[in-house]
């Protein structure tokens, strides 16, 4: 299988995982929090806010698995997204305010998509830097 085929899966994935991720906290916000093991934000409008931007980030992967050839500038910001998630987090975590459970989600949601997406846009450039020349 060739590279832009990869390609394309991994960004689907990425986006299915973003949708599936979002949506279900921008339809029944109440419900999901209820169900999170630890105390409930205190400032859900935040939480609106960051999962309508993830959920935006799962549109952009999208387009990327599409014609990876087309949308090649938007990868670079695939890995960086997930860096600024993973790294605020992690901060948190570790100055103890963000709980255990929700730093394993982000581990799973973010941090496990960071060498996946810069290993692609590397391999991206390196192939598209061949066929200019």
């Amino acid at each position: 299988m060739e590279l832009p085929q990869i390609a394309s899966r991994v960004f689907k994935l990425a986006a299915i995982s973003n949708f599936a991720v979002t949506l279900p906290v921008l339809v029944a916000y109440n419900h999901v929090i209820a169900a999170l093991p630890y105390h409930p934000p205190n400032y859900p409008f935040l939480v609106w806010i960051w999962s309508g931007m993830a959920f935006l980030w799962g549109v952009m992967f999208w387009e990327i698995s599409r014609d990876m050839k087309a949308k090649y500038a938007l990868i670079k910001y695939t890995y960086l997204e997930k860096l600024v998630t993973s790294v605020s987090v992690s901060a948190g975590f570790a100055a103890g305010q963000v709980p255990l459970s929700f730093f394993v989600l982000i581990l799973f949601t973010d941090m496990i998509w960071i060498p996946i997406f810069a290993t692609i846009h590397l391999m991206a450039r390196k192939s598209f830097l061949e066929q200019k020349a």
